[in-house]
């Protein structure tokens, strides 16, 4: 485990490291379901799935982690430092800067009340418990209006939309002076708007 929260209201989610073998079934299943189609993967095998991912964590600086709350595997994260990736051709990434992607677990029935926002918190809380990152960047498809509503919400801005290889994305910052305002300011509560926002 490399972070834990006890989240008043909701619970403990806990942060671990990626297991290709194990994990790469869990995101198998997960990203052949229709509501993953924005992550790029829909009919995909497990080998596959497992090839992409070992590459993707051979560099240094790419990591993927697990989140876990109720003992289930409920998200999964990659960071990444936007320097040595594409999207640098896109922004002026700066040494402060890292990269996230993020799959959260398929909706279940019954919803847990505000499972995403707070899957998305405990994200950014774990990101910045490394003091040299002082912004997180992300870039989802711009078709993927639940994404860029949840991303405001928690305290991103939007930034320019850009043409990247596999999609059209929308490029978005949070800092963390932002966030940490942001998140004071705002409690999820049963007539907020976060109750229209699935699993994304």
């Amino acid at each position: 485990i490399v972070y834990k929260h006890n989240y008043k209201d909701f619970g403990e989610i806990s942060i671990r490291p990626f297991d290709l073998n194990e994990d790469s079934k869990i995101l198998h299943n997960w990203v052949n379901q229709e509501y993953a189609v924005f992550w790029g993967m829909h009919s995909t095998s497990l080998d596959d799935v497992k090839s992409e991912y070992r590459k993707l964590t051979e560099p240094v600086d790419y990591d993927v982690f697990v989140g876990i709350y109720n003992n289930e595997e409920v998200f999964f994260l990659e960071r990444y430092n936007p320097q040595n990736d594409l999207i640098n051709e896109h922004y002026k990434a700066e040494t402060t800067d890292v990269g996230v992607h993020i799959i959260v677990a398929p909706p279940k029935s019954p919803k847990v009340p505000h499972f995403t926002w707070y899957m998305f918190q405990s994200i950014m809380d774990f990101v910045f418990t490394n003091e040299s990152i002082e912004r997180i960047v992300v870039e989802p498809d711009i078709r993927n209006k639940k994404m860029f509503a949840l991303c405001e919400r928690i305290g991103f801005y939007l930034d320019k939309i850009i043409e990247l290889p596999h999609k059209t994305a929308q490029l978005a910052f949070l800092n963390r002076k932002r966030y940490q305002n942001q998140i004071k300011k705002i409690t999820p509560s049963k007539r907020s708007n976060m109750n229209t926002l699935d699993n994304v």
